[in-house]
């Protein structure tokens, strides 16, 4: 049985509408899916991409951390030595890495490698940068060089500082009125302490003289015997007389005896080797702080009853 035309062609006309661009709905579908999945992959590989380029700035900003470090030492190195100075990296950074592999050498020696004025010196220094390794012979002149010119600094150091004075002036250190008697408590601290504190300072300022200065206050002496010092102090120092054998007949004889047993103290406990020590007296002139008396402080004044301890080279500028 033959079909009508006009049935045909509206079943035509009907395929027509599930077609576009020559697809079916069902196959639209399907690459509408695949064009889908093609932006999800982009999207992915994106971020992948992004992800690495964050790894690679961080990895390049330890890079340029470490390139800045260089150039701030490279700069100390410029400040310490001017005339060896480097070029900045990155051109010729083996220099620099030498350079510093030779300070921090001589820093774990305990050799200061601090500034100089010595040209020889810096002259040396550029040779192990430019030599770009340690050359022994190279490291041993520079060591050399540098403790010399550390000792020279130091030397010059000390000798332009005036050592400081001990004074000693409590109620442990003074003495009695009218007596140049050590109580056991000021002699226990003398061959103590107070040989300790001198000799610190006879190591730090390389000197070879200890001055000892005996003070008294203002009161007058009124002696049972007349003075005795110019038969007897020179045996009293030597240790041959008892201090309790000094008569002094004023407060400048008073403060000599007891600058004389302090110094006895101090040489007995044998730690002071060839020092020269000098007794000296400053009887009641002067007042602690250097003030000169004026007469106007009399009367019983423990602390005006002291020693003052000075070092010095001798006066022939010789040390031991």
């Amino acid at each position: 049985m033959k079909m009508p035309s006009s049935l045909i062609a509206e079943g035509e006309r009907g395929h027509r509408r599930g077609v576009v661009l020559g697809l079916t709905m069902a196959e639209l579908l399907l690459l509408l899916l695949f064009c889908l999945l093609l932006v999800s992959a982009s999207i992915a590989q994106r971020k992948d991409e992004r992800i690495a380029e964050l790894q690679a700035s961080a990895n390049l900003d330890i890079t340029v951390g470490q390139l800045a470090d260089m150039r701030a030492e490279l700069a100390r190195l410029q400040a310490l030595f001017p005339k060896a100075a480097l070029p900045l990296p990155p051109a010729n950074w083996t220099e620099l890495v030498a350079a510093k592999a030779v300070i921090d050498g001589l820093t774990e020696k305990g050799i200061d490698a601090a500034p100089t004025s010595d040209p020889t010196l810096r002259k040396l220094l550029l040779e192990i940068s430019e030599a770009k390794a340690a050359d022994p012979r190279l490291l041993d002149r520079l060591e050399k060089m540098l403790s010399a010119s550390n000792d020279r600094s130091a030397d010059a150091e000390s000798s332009m500082q005036w050592p400081p004075m001990i004074t000693l002036s409590d109620d442990g250190y003074t003495f009695e009125r009218g007596s140049a008697a050590l109580t056991d408590a000021f002699r226990a601290r003398l061959q103590t302490k107070v040989t300790d504190d001198v000799l610190s300072l006879l190591t730090r300022y390389k000197v070879d003289v200890v001055e000892i200065v005996g003070h008294t206050d203002e009161q007058k002496i009124n002696p049972a015997k007349p003075s005795n010092l110019d038969a007897v102090a020179i045996s009293a120092m030597n240790g041959a007389s008892a201090i309790s054998d000094l008569t002094p007949a004023d407060n400048a004889g008073l403060g000599l005896s007891r600058a004389i047993a302090v110094a006895n103290a101090l040489i007995q406990t044998g730690r002071l080797g060839s020092v020269k020590i000098i007794p000296l007296s400053a009887a009641q002139l002067v007042m602690p702080g250097d003030i000169i008396a004026d007469g106007s402080h009399v009367g019983d004044v423990r602390e005006r009853r002291r020693i003052e301890i000075r070092v010095r080279r001798s006066s022939d500028g010789g040390t031991n």
